[in-house]
């Protein structure tokens, strides 16, 4: 399967997922549909799977202003974008200067490039792409790691010239991934799942801006439960999720993840009872000691 790198980073990274997803959509003849991805995020799933015509279209959902800004400005206005990281400078005095940008609660019109730089700018200079964590380096710059050491300008350009090509087709929405789920339920396209990759639970906190509390785990089981379409969601290996969803559907998949070093850690992979799975394996997936091939069934 063809690999195509998203222009942000995440500490876990879902390249990897969507070569699990890729053989999943072909054992279920799902190919050729409609997806729905209401925590975008990096995105790379819908990425990685239109890039290798699984899917036909997507529809990506963010809540992030500065992430949302950026994959409209990608589909929308990539060369005004690229200008932007062309002649930014990446410096500690930089970072300071757009640190008030990281307070924006919605996304303007007028200045969605702006926005849009900032999101870039931040996942790349801060620690391992968190746009709400400090500078890379830290504020003294003291470590051997500087600010600029993950703002490669000319991988960055590549990869923001290659993701707006598969733009055509995808639909970007700013808003909550949770009600999108119940107001869209009966509205979805016919011939469409969703794949939901919500804030995680352990280090949710850690990872991103807008995180969960367990009301709003258990207000996305709610929602997920009513819909009309196939789905697949992915979470941490927790056990409030584990009690959530089921104990006796708590298997684990591994994944990467680059956060405190990257390694294999074990996650969970549920889905409706609309896939008919028997196994589940992809040699192009390390497995971590304890994880297994099975996967988790639930609706």
């Amino acid at each position: 399967m063809q690999r195509i790198q998203s222009p942000l980073r995440y500490p876990g990274s879902k390249a990897r997922m969507a070569d699990r997803l890729a053989g999943l959509l072909e054992r279920n003849m799902f190919v050729g549909s409609h997806l729905y991805e209401p925590f975008a995020g990096g995105a790379a799933v819908s990425l990685n799977l239109l890039a290798n015509g699984l899917i036909r279209s997507a529809t990506l959902v963010e809540l992030d202003p500065l992430v949302y800004s950026f994959w409209k400005c990608v589909k929308e206005k990539p060369d005004a974008l690229i200008e932007k990281v062309q002649r930014g400078t990446i410096s500690l005095s930089s970072w300071k200067r757009l640190e008030p940008l990281r307070l924006v609660k919605k996304p303007a019109k007028n200045r969605l490039i702006e926005l849009a730089y900032a999101g870039l700018f931040f996942n790349r200079t801060c620690f391992s792409g968190i746009i709400g964590a400090g500078p890379i380096g830290g504020m003294s710059q003291s470590s051997q790691y500087k600010i600029d050491c993950r703002f490669n300008r000319k991988e960055i350009i590549n990869s923001i010239r290659g993701v707006h090509l598969l733009m055509k087709n995808v639909d970007i929405r700013f808003g909550d991934g949770i009600a999108f789920l119940e107001n869209e339920c009966l509205e979805m396209l016919p011939h469409s799942l969703a794949y939901i990759d919500p804030p995680y639970v352990a280090n949710g906190h850690k990872l991103y801006r807008y995180f969960f509390s367990d009301a709003q785990h258990e207000r996305l089981s709610v929602a997920i439960s009513g819909l009309k379409v196939p789905w697949l969601l992915s979470y941490d290996n927790h056990p409030f999720i584990v009690k959530l969803y089921g104990p006796e559907r708590a298997s684990k998949i591994s994944a990467w993840q680059s956060l405190k070093g990257a390694r294999f850690v074990d996650e969970l992979l549920l889905l409706s009872y609309d896939f008919e799975v028997r196994e589940n394996r992809c040699s192009s997936i390390q497995k971590s000691p304890s994880a297994t091939n099975e996967l988790i069934l639930y609706k």
